[in-house]
């Protein structure tokens, strides 16, 4: 089931590539409706958020041809957190987010750290890395593949209350080796 999965993405990606309207169709509406949940569950302003989901598949349209994207479904979630993070940052939220002082905090830790994307990810991989196999395996099928505790608990043959304590063990764990990181850890790892 798995490597069908992969399929079709790559299927995807290749018309992706190619400009393919009717594959693009199908991957807007395959994702649209999941990934406006993620950018709302963070912004909770209705049109915000469906600007945001809008602003990555055009992006996603006119930079396909030169894109680099193994999975799909990693990349469109991975870039909605990214864009979310950018309208927090350019102030487009701002009323919500002063109220929970996260802007201050945000741009205090911005001019400190300076981390572009690709220190970001890399920094969360090494968080990974550093995580047990089984705990890790778990982590990326929940934050990166998107698989319910219940997919999970199924695919792995464990009970659910061992994939949640699992999550919780992980998440634990990258806030303590990321805590510098502590602004963006809710972009990164919460859904």
């Amino acid at each position: 089931m798995e490597k069908s999965f992969q399929h079709t993405e790559d299927i995807y990606v290749t018309g992706l590539k190619a400009q393919d309207e009717v594959i693009f169709g199908k991957v807007y509406d395959l994702f649209w409706s999941r990934l406006y949940i993620s950018a709302f569950n963070i912004l909770r302003d209705r049109e915000q958020a469906e600007d945001t989901v809008q602003e990555v598949f055009s992006y996603l349209w006119d930079n396909a041809s030169t894109l680099e994207i193994k999975s799909l479904t990693s990349w469109l979630f991975t870039a909605v957190r990214y864009q979310v993070f950018n309208v927090v940052r350019s102030g487009k939220v701002r009323d919500r987010f002063e109220r929970l002082h996260l802007i201050e905090e945000t741009a205090s830790n911005l001019a400190e750290i300076k981390l572009d994307n690709q220190d970001i990810q890399r920094r969360l991989m090494e968080g990974l890395e550093q995580l047990p196999p089984r705990c890790k395996e778990i982590f990326v099928m929940s934050r990166f593949e998107y698989l319910s505790y219940k997919e999970i608990a199924q695919k792995l043959q464990l009970s659910e209350k061992t994939v949640e304590n699992q999550i919780a063990i992980a998440l634990k764990k990258l806030r303590i080796s990321l805590k510098d990181l502590a602004f963006i850890l809710p972009f990164l790892l919460d859904r």
